[in-house]
């Protein structure tokens, strides 16, 4: 994660973020965010949903706490999720993200995906 976060930042890709307890000192969590379009077919017409990818994220297990601050003019948060059952069905419970349908989800994935997360999965929600 260091190493894609620095050449990520250095090239302008994302923007990560430590976020530590102010008392403690505790390293609460980290994120990298990255802005992105989310291709869509409404009514026959496709078009772009501006969104906010959360490329690298963690919590620490004794700060997890609901939180969400609006910075960025996008209406949906999306993540490209390890293909790891046990993650999508955390990132789904206990996150709130949604997986598309498999024809959607092939379409997305087309046209957005990163090299980088090559075998993820998008998943979405709104902010």
């Amino acid at each position: 994660m260091m190493k894609t976060a620095v050449k990520d930042e250095d090239s302008g890709q994302s923007r990560t973020y430590l976020v530590k307890d102010a008392l403690t000192r505790d390293l609460a969590c980290y994120f990298s965010l990255r802005t992105c379009l989310i291709p869509y077919v409404l009514k026959e017409r496709r078009i772009n949903l501006s969104a906010i990818e959360l490329a690298n994220f963690a919590v620490n297990d004794n700060y997890r706490r609901s939180q969400l601050s609006t910075c960025v003019g996008a209406g949906w948060l999306c993540i490209f999720a390890l293909p790891r059952e046990r993650l999508i069905d955390y990132y789904e419970k206990k996150l709130g993200f949604s997986r598309l349908p498999a024809d959607k989800e092939t379409f997305v994935h087309g046209h957005v995906k990163p090299d980088y997360d090559k075998d993820c999965i998008f998943m979405y929600q709104r902010i």
